[in-house]
């Protein structure tokens, strides 16, 4: 039986790997390792394009998310639209001079799922991913805690 600390070394074992993954690409790029996870999530997740999206996800303070958009868009990676709809929202889509770091990127994420679900059957994902589902919906419905 996982105890909570069993479960907060896993979950920052996970991070640190991940982290471990992607450096190389942040090093390669010159840009920091947040930018990159900022720009890896615009790229991975299109429907999910405003700045308080990506905080809410990434659970980054809207002062470096700001700070890192700036960046990526000075960069030439990102470019800000606003919206037709409300001219208050403001839509960051990833440009075609990103499309390299995007595929780099992505063979590093697919690379690490790889690694860590080394040896795991196509049944034991599965109810990996059923786990997880459950344990998501379970943390999203407890008092005090939002996702």
């Amino acid at each position: 039986m996982f105890t909570a600390y069993d479960v907060h070394a896993l979950t920052e074992l996970i991070l640190e790997k991940y982290t471990l993954a992607m450096k190389p690409l942040s090093k390669e790029l010159h840009i920091p390792l947040k930018a990159l996870e900022i720009l890896m999530f615009l790229a991975n997740n299109p429907e999910h394009a405003s700045a308080k999206e990506i905080c809410d996800s990434l659970h980054m303070k809207s002062g470096i998310v700001s700070v890192h958009i700036d960046r990526l868009v000075e960069d030439g990676y990102l470019t800000r639209e606003t919206s037709h709809a409300d001219r208050r929202l403001i839509s960051l889509r990833v440009t075609s001079k990103a499309t390299p770091i995007k595929l780099k990127g992505q063979a590093l994420q697919k690379q690490f799922l790889s690694d860590a679900f080394a040896g795991m059957s196509k049944e034991e994902l599965a109810a990996f991913h059923q786990s997880i589902e459950k344990i998501v919906d379970n943390l999203q419905g407890m008092k005090g805690v939002s996702a």
